[in-house]
């Protein structure tokens, strides 16, 4: 298999890993499915000689499963998680630097990295869709369709799994629940009359 072919083939199984986790409601599959995809994006980028992307993309794989790991634990093994995973971002950015396109991915990385730690549901899909859009540069400045198509589809995916969970949340919520039927009954009620 040349090296050309790997690196598609990667980028694509990249591509669908990262887009069902997007429009999954479910934030430990979030997280699961986005480890595996930044793993596949990382050989990705070492294939398309990327090295800057390459090292975020590792980061981001093991920064996702750390979160997931920690999630469950306290607030202060996440303060200390987070921070570190900022400051190996700020560091691996220094030491591969390469320019613009490496301060757009290390302000990506860094923003993933307080939204896995602390946000979830709406707030954690729009942390990855501005992701995406700093990513983006860097995706076309590297001219791999994957990662163009990528970013692009994530955007979407992201925006989508916005509204998704958003919506799903309202239903969720018992207050709004309540309040759905005394709305709908004054409606009845006003149309009787």
């Amino acid at each position: 298999m040349s090296l050309s072919l790997l690196a598609h083939a990667t980028g694509i199984a990249a591509l669908g890993l990262s887009l069902n986790g997007l429009v999954n409601r479910c934030d430990h599959t979030l997280r699961r499915t986005n480890s595996v995809a930044s793993l596949l994006w990382t050989l990705n980028n070492l294939l398309l000689g990327a090295t800057s992307a390459a090292a975020m993309s590792a980061l981001s794989a093991t920064r996702t499963t750390a979160a997931d790991l920690v999630h469950r634990r306290g607030e202060r093994a996440r303060h200390w998680a987070c921070a570190a995973f900022v400051l190996i971002a700020l560091a691996a950015s220094a030491l591969t630097w390469q320019g613009w396109p490496t301060l757009l991915t290390a302000s990506a990385s860094v923003a993933v990295s307080f939204g896995v730690f602390y946000l979830a549901g709406a707030q954690l899909r729009f942390v990855m869709l501005v992701s995406a859009l700093l990513w983006s540069y860097n995706a076309w400045l590297i001219h791999s369709p994957e990662q163009i198509m990528g970013n692009s589809l994530g955007i979407a995916a992201a925006s989508y799994g916005v509204w998704r969970t958003r919506k799903t949340a309202k239903q969720d919520d018992p207050v709004q629940q309540a309040a759905m039927p005394q709305i709908t009954h004054r409606v009845r009620a006003s149309t009787v009359l």
